[in-house]
């Protein structure tokens, strides 16, 4: 941040803003609202990160708004399509985050997506964040991951685009399905 104007954006639902009530998770209302921030601060050229649930709407933003995106970084997140192994998961992750003690079973998950030896303190402030999201959101965004298509998006890209893992990724891949999947990638 200094060399650089940084923005940190609380997508719906996340964070400070509040989620409307029929939530509804859409990879192109997020990329929308991206692109709506971004004009209305003169941003023209961004270099767009997205990180874990992020990576989405960051994807989207980039394949539905080119022009505004110069580059793009995607952390833990992978355009691949679905796979049995993937949908397990998330099927099991929603059943898990459904129920009554929602913010409970947040707080149990989230220590799975962080690396054993990851700083403890750390990694109990981001599960006790994810267990104040709302559920409705938490639910709808897992339910929205089955129906997208992150791998044709991934495929429009021409921008530079940089992929970043953790030493155990969720969805370990390839480089050459990388290369695969965004000719643009490194």
């Amino acid at each position: 941040s200094k060399n650089f104007r940084v923005l940190s954006i609380d997508r719906r639902g996340y964070g400070a803003s509040t989620p409307p009530a029929d939530y509804k998770y859409s990879l192109e209302r997020e990329a929308k609202d991206a692109a709506q921030l971004a004009e209305s601060l003169g941003i023209t050229d961004a270099l767009v990160v997205g990180h874990a649930g992020g990576f989405p709407g960051a994807l989207g933003l980039a394949a539905k708004y080119p022009k505004l995106v110069r580059g793009l970084v995607l952390e833990e997140g992978v355009p691949l399509g679905h796979t049995p192994a993937m949908d397990e998961l998330v099927a099991g992750l929603i059943a898990n985050i459904s129920g009554p003690g929602f913010s409970d079973a947040m707080r149990g998950i989230y220590p799975n997506f962080f690396h054993p030896e990851a700083d403890v303190s750390c990694v109990a402030m981001c599960a006790d964040d994810a267990g104040r999201t709302p559920q409705n959101v938490a639910v709808g965004y897992l339910e929205a991951l089955h129906h997208m298509d992150a791998f044709s998006l991934a495929k429009s890209l021409t921008m530079p685009v940089l992929f970043l893992w953790g030493e155990i990724p969720l969805r370990p891949i390839t480089v050459e399905e990388l290369r695969t999947a965004v000719p643009h990638s490194n």
